[in-house]
């Protein structure tokens, strides 16, 4: 019941559970820090259970969670490598990538699970890369929660 009653407060107070207006842009480049706690830092992006529910919707979120299970009980971090000390950040609505015109640049998995994810969501990618390139290694499914960001990589791989 408190959570119901701290998401209406956050609903009231902010005019929604999403965010237009948040920037990953700062928290992504703690990761190109000299000594940054890659593990720290990927763990902070982990998906809670209400995440998602507004990620992929009550009927799907639990195949979701149990798909994502193995990444997280894992030592999985994310992060640079040598040499890859720039951000090269995108970003498209769940809405926009539905009306299936264009993925711009994310991978062509979305394709099959875009009807899945919440419209009202915008998604980001992103790929640490070397200054002046465009290559580099690149993440996806970076979503704006509840006040946070929480990753929801490759999700196309958990609906097989």
């Amino acid at each position: 019941m408190k959570r119901i009653q701290f998401l209406f407060m956050f609903v009231l107070l902010t005019g929604s559970i999403f965010s237009e207006e948040a920037n990953p842009e700062s928290m992504l480049r703690k990761f190109l820090e000299p000594g940054a706690d890659l593990r720290l830092l990927t763990q902070a992006l982990q998906p809670t259970e209400e995440d998602y529910i507004l990620y992929f919707g009550k009927e799907n979120s639990k195949k979701a969670q149990n798909g994502y299970s193995g990444l997280w009980n894992s030592k999985t971090e994310i992060g640079p490598r040598p040499g890859q000390t720039d951000l090269f950040l995108y970003s498209a609505r769940v809405s926009d990538l539905q009306k299936g015109d264009s993925l711009g640049e994310f991978p062509g998995g979305y394709r099959k699970i875009v009807s899945l994810l919440n419209p009202e969501l915008r998604i980001y990618g992103f790929k640490f890369v070397k200054p002046g390139q465009r290559s580099g290694m690149a993440y996806d499914g970076l979503v704006f929660l509840r006040g946070r960001w929480v990753l929801f990589p490759k999700p196309w791989r958990v609906f097989r």
